[in-house]
């Protein structure tokens, strides 16, 4: 997950909540959400940390580096189906 990728809150009580991501915190295995947050009573706005396991990715914000990583994962994936695994052929 990156800054700006468009995300849906899944689990807790922002369920069903949509937005993009403010803030990575990698130390805390958290990100912080557009929307979501909640007033103190003097008015301040605090963001309200969500687990990256609670939500599911809407829409990536692709740029030159982050395409070729996907490129190259998909085509690893497509040549490593059968990756160190012998055939019937192959024994005979």
């Amino acid at each position: 997950m990156r800054r700006d990728d468009e995300v849906v809150i899944m689990n807790g009580n922002w369920k069903g909540t949509k937005g993009k991501i403010n803030q990575v915190y990698r130390l805390r295995d958290s990100i912080y959400v557009e929307k979501v947050s909640k007033n103190k009573q003097n008015g301040s706005a605090i963001r309200i940390p969500v687990h990256p396991s609670n939500v599911r990715l809407v829409t990536l914000k692709l740029t030159k580096d982050r395409e070729s990583l996907i490129a190259r994962k998909r085509a690893g994936r497509a040549d490593g189906k059968n990756k160190g695994k012998y055939t019937a052929q192959d024994v005979n």
